[in-house]
């Protein structure tokens, strides 16, 4: 006689109610790949038991991966207080380079205020000799006009030596000029070198820090599963048994670090 064939719906609502549930998962580690074994079927305690034992085994991995992610977590830290300390003491180097520049400017233009004040003095001076000089040619000659003209002759005297004096300062000047401007350019050159190495480095320390945190979110991620995956699988063992699983030291390991991590999520 021929056996009755079970209908869809009974088949599955047979695998719906079978003591094992859990669905495969694979997890990766530093170690390598974990594949968390489906327990549809599982009927023996040995099952449960090599289950439990390829969790606990990632679990185990995954920890000793979060304890490695937190330490870089640290790293990434101590790279942005670096790069803070640095960009400080990069700041204040410039801040004294552009004092000193400023004060040596400030030098310059009073500097050129004055030459340009005497050069426009000397200026003047020079046309009113040459007005009583052209006044003097008018007059008779007589003690009056020797004494006029030896005024005259003084006074181109002293025009001339400020002309010499004030053409040695605008020389100087020039060089001064020229220096101040070289130093000014070479600040610049600074900062926007000191700007690009900083951005350089403050980009890649957040590349950094966002990739260290990406790799710990994911292996928290991944513990989690497996906790779910172990209590699940316990908890059918235990069904399976007729009584309560032996304790877990892993698995309390495992659900006290992701309650600190929730806790540390939860205060930033």
């Amino acid at each position: 006689m021929n056996r009755p064939i079970a209908s869809a719906a009974l088949l599955t609502l047979a695998l719906t109610f079978a003591p094992g549930t859990v669905c495969a998962q694979s997890i990766s580690t530093s170690k390598g790949e974990h594949a968390l074994p489906l327990t549809t079927g599982y009927r023996l305690p040995a099952q449960y038991a090599e289950a439990t034992r390829i969790a606990e085994t990632a679990a185990r991995e995954l920890m000793a991966d979060a304890a490695a992610s937190e330490k870089a977590m640290g790293a990434s830290l101590r790279e942005t207080a670096g790069l803070n300390d640095e960009i400080r003491r990069e700041k204040a180097e410039y801040e004294r380079a552009q004092a000193s520049f400023d004060a040596s400017n400030k030098k310059y233009l009073s500097d050129l205020a004055a030459y340009q004040q005497r050069q426009t003095a000397l200026s003047a001076d020079i046309r009113r000799h040459g007005e009583q000089a052209e006044a003097l040619k008018r007059q008779s000659e007589g003690a009056a006009y020797a004494s006029e003209a030896a005024r005259l002759n003084e006074w181109a005297q002293q025009l001339g030596s400020q002309r010499g004096e004030l053409e040695a300062e605008g020389q100087r000047l020039l060089g001064e000029h020229e220096r101040v401007e070289a130093e000014r350019a070479r600040l610049a050159a600074k900062r926007a070198v000191s700007e690009g190495k900083l951005k350089g480095q403050r980009d890649q320390t957040v590349q950094n820090a966002s990739g260290r945190q990406d790799k710990r979110t994911e292996i928290y991620r991944q513990l989690r599963i497996v906790v779910d995956y172990l209590r699940q699988i316990r908890n059918e063992a235990g069904q399976l048994n007729g009584r309560p699983p032996a304790r877990s030291t892993t698995l309390e390991q495992a659900e006290a670090l992701l309650q600190r991590f929730e806790r540390d999520k939860s205060a930033k």
